[in-house]
């Protein structure tokens, strides 16, 4: 295995008996100094590896793999082995359940799943770092997470279908967002090195593809709901993508491909500087990304398409990131990082089955920009204790500009306009408060500010039809305690290692109320091999903004139009549907149970199985699912009102935006003998549960050859229910919906000069359930990627790379459509670009 710059723990020749440790908590580079003295052990690890991270340090008499495991508990590395004897210190890859730790270059401090540093993890973590990014052939954090099992691509992705065959799914803007169990891009939180980004587009999901992916140094993924540490949104979980720092290099690559089957001509380029000196560091990245659209006449599968309809957008997105951290005299240490993206794409929908969208047909121009600054503050107050003081101010504007055409002529424009703005700032304090035989017990206690804002405008044909101005403040605080309660060197037998953790948050949401959110870890190791971990917590996403103030409308139907019986002739109906201002927060109860095997037998393997359940309560939405049985159905009795007098009639028509008389003849409040009230309500219900499995193995096979092989895979159970009086529906398996099975599984040999990576992708199989469906459902799919990396040792660094993406070409499978402007294939599980190959040069110099 190769070590560039690092260190080397040099001592006597250490042998397999147990040996008396002392190695206090502190800075995980000096404890592995001292624990190679006192092992008699040679240690080599990375400078910039370890920099920063932080041990509980081991004490008690243990073997030394037993004293080494402990020392790197909850540290993010594991070691390896060679036959001298001697150890090297090397990141956990791709299954890691840790936490990072603070990277004491004056960033916040990085933690996925706690705020405690160093404090292991209970709930899995998905860590994917760049290299593996790039190993996959993947350009753009869309791309990262859409290869995630986890996560489902319908909701907010480019090339997802709008027409209603794709039951609310949909591409607004062409931004990418992460939707955990397929639960919501709003019911995921997505974080830039621990802080908030804005919102964008009136769902409040993020577009995580805005980060340059030349400037991440990694993505952590919590599925687990994590409201108890982050507050609103992690009812799914949290993704953290993390920044690089100290980087003493300028990189530069441009990349160019293209779809085997037409479209989607891709060209990249990106640059990042970085430089650092003995108090702190800067990065600087910058990118440019454009695709070329897909058009149906380029796939076999969209022929009965107008040949010109666009089912996979074109894009055009520019940006930058700038990262500074700054240590101000012996205790201080400041930071800011910056973040700006500019994206463009355009979609065509022809009306007609042949001919140009300007006979008969819309174009729509859209656009996503959006930027982020994240200052901070960290005191070091001696004693291993923190205080951190930070905060971040971000906007997001989304647009969508659509234009109508007849015969040649534009005759009907539509503007729709989403400004959000997302504003926080954080105090908090993080250190030891007790010892035990264990470690040390740490607590980190935190309070804070956080506002949001939405501005919609609506312009049709130049005239205001839908503006509105919201926002919503939340103030508060949580706490969070860890417990080592045993440790390797107490030498307990049946209980290697044994830990607590501990977190609530309360907050204050103005217009929603208040929410405590609890959670509990637990992690019992019974042997080093094993270890199992339990977590329950309760997490909660409070309304978005534009549900709960957008306003209602009123129309007045005749009874027939919902099934009315026996009522006597000219009795109308008066429908009420909308936003809510009496909604409260989505609540969530969070289970998860998990099972880690790390053989000592077996250097280098890892396998990870869990179970998790959410049950998701109090979700919103329109509470009536059939309006044609509305006054029938025995389910929908609570949001019927019958008989109401005049001034009830009179306070829902005066209360609402818009009123609509469609009955014939003049609008008569006294022939009104029932309200239908179908405005957003705190009625559905949704449970997920299943498994996700992974599993990782690395084995040296020459001096500078090393393969790794990977696999993950989750199977999901979704089920809805829409009003309380309702049965449960299953979506998973079903068309648009995340399939019961997915996974991927990956090999990468890397020698010297050339790193060839392969991966299997797994979809499983979908049921049509629609009922007016011919079909009965999809297959599943089976897709191949394959990558090569060549770094030739020529001047400046150049690195060549070419990547195949679904190398075979698989295709989606037709679906029934009922018109031909409908996309004819399920876009939310499988994309329509089909064989992509690109290739790329790097330099580094």
């Amino acid at each position: 295995m190769m070590f560039g710059a690092c260190a080397v723990a040099v001592a006597a020749p250490a042998y397999a008996q147990d040996v008396s440790y002392d190695i206090p908590a502190g800075d995980l580079a000096s404890s592995l100094d001292t624990y190679g003295r006192q092992a008699g052990r040679e240690v080599l690890y990375r400078v910039e590896d370890v920099r920063g991270a932080r041990s509980s340090g081991v004490r008690g008499r243990m073997s030394p793999d037993a004293a080494l495991r402990a020392l790197l508990m909850g540290t993010g590395f594991t070691f390896d082995r060679d036959g001298s004897g001697a150890v090297a210190i090397i990141p956990i890859r791709g299954t890691s359940s840790t936490a990072a730790a603070d990277d004491g270059s004056g960033a916040p401090i990085v933690v996925t799943g706690s705020r405690i540093r160093g404090a292991p993890v209970a709930a899995p973590v998905i860590s994917i770092d760049q290299t593996e990014m790039r190993n996959a052939g993947q350009t753009d954090l869309g791309q990262v997470i859409r290869s995630i099992p986890q996560n489902h691509v319908g909701g907010q992705n480019p090339g997802i279908g709008s027409g209603g065959e794709q039951l609310g799914t949909g591409d607004f803007n062409g931004t990418s967002q992460i939707n955990l169990r397929g639960l919501g891009p709003a019911a995921t939180l997505t974080l830039l090195n621990g802080r908030r980004l804005s919102y964008g587009g009136a769902s409040q999901g993020v577009d995580i593809s805005a980060i340059p992916l030349a400037a991440v140094e990694r993505i952590q993924i919590v599925a687990d709901g994590s409201s108890a540490l982050y507050g609103s949104d992690a009812v799914a979980g949290v993704a953290n993508v993390i920044l690089k720092r100290d980087l003493d290099e300028l990189v530069v690559t441009a990349r160019a491909g293209g779809a085997t089957d037409g479209g989607h001509r891709r060209y990249q380029a990106s640059a990042t500087l970085g430089e650092t000196w003995s108090s702190g560091g800067l990065m600087i990245a910058g990118d440019f990304d454009h695709w070329s659209k897909i058009t149906a006449e380029q796939r076999s599968y969209t022929s009965g398409m107008n040949p010109s309809a666009t089912i996979y957008p074109n894009s055009k997105r520019w940006g930058g990131l700038a990262s500074l951290h700054q240590r101000v005299g012996d205790a201080a240490t400041v930071g800011i990082d910056g973040l700006y993206s500019n994206r463009t794409s355009t979609i065509t929908v022809p009306y007609l089955s042949e001919g140009d969208f300007t006979i008969a047909g819309a174009q729509t121009d859209r656009r996503a920009e959006s930027f982020l600054v994240s200052p901070n503050v960290e005191l070091d107050l001696g004693g291993s204790w923190t205080v951190s003081l930070g905060g971040s101010y971000g906007e997001d504007k989304a647009l969508s500009d659509a234009t109508a055409f007849d015969s040649g002529t534009a005759y009907y424009w539509n503007t729709i306009r989403y400004d959000n703005d997302t504003s926080v700032v954080e105090a908090g304090a993080e250190g030891p408060v007790y010892s035990l035989p264990a470690g040390s017990v740490r607590l980190a206690i935190g309070a804070g500010y956080r506002s949001i804002g939405l501005t919609r405008s609506i312009l049709t044909n130049g005239a205001e039809t839908g503006a509105g101005s919201w926002s919503r403040g939340s103030y508060y605080g949580y706490g969070e305690v860890f417990f080592p309660l045993v440790s390797p060197g107490l030498e307990i037998s049946g209980v290697d290692r044994l830990s607590l953790n501990l977190a609530v948050r309360y907050e204050d949401v103005e217009s929603a109320g208040t929410v405590a959110t609890p959670k509990v870890g637990l992690i019992y190791a019974p042997i080093p091999d094993i270890t199992l971990a339990a977590t329950w917590g309760r997490s909660f996403k409070a309304p978005t903004l534009f549900d709960q103030f957008q306003g209602y409308y009123t129309t007045v139907r005749s009874t027939a139009f919902f099934g009315g019986q026996n009522i006597p002739e000219g009795a109308t109906a008066l429908f009420v549907g909308g936003g809510n201002e009496n909604l409260k927060p989505e609540r969530s109860t969070n289970r998860v149970l998990a099972l880690t095997l790390e053989p000592q037998f077996w250097e280098g393997a890892r396998f990870e199985i869990s179970h998790f359940d959410i049950d998701y309560t109090d979700r919103i939405a329109a509470p009536l699912t059939d309006l044609s049985s509305a006054l029938t159905n025995f389910a929908d009795a609570s949001f019927i009102v019958w008989n109401p007098s005049g001034q009830e009639i009179s306070q829902y028509i005066d209360g609402g935006y818009l009123f609509d008389n469609a009955v014939p003849g003049p609008f008569d409040p006294s022939n009104i003998v029932v309200v239908v009230d179908n405005r957003f309500q705190n009625v559905a219900r949704q449970r997920v549960n299943g498994i996700d499995i992974a599993a990782g193995y690395g084995l040296d096979i020459g001096p500078n050859d090393v393969i790794a092989a990977s696999v993950s895979a989750s199977a999901v159970r979704l089920r809805r229910q829409l009003n309380p009086n309702d049965p449960f529906t299953t979506l998973s398996g079903t068309l648009f919906n995340p399939p019961k099975w997915r996974g991927r599984a990956g090999v990468t040999y890397t020698g010297e000069r050339l790193t060839v990576s392969t991966y299997a992708n797994y979809t499983g199989p979908l049921e049509d359930v629609r009922p007016a469906s011919t079909i009965d459902g999809l297959d599943s799919q089976l897709t191949f990627d394959l990558t090569a990396q060549f770094r030739p040792g020529l001047p400046l660094g150049l690195e060549f790379e070419v990547a195949a993406i679904n190398i075979l070409s698989a295709k989606p499978q037709n679906i029934y459509v009922s018109h031909y402007t409908a996309t004819p294939f399920d876009s939310a599980n499988y994309p329509a670009i089909g064989r992509f190959i690109t290739f790329a040069v790097t330099s580094r110099w």
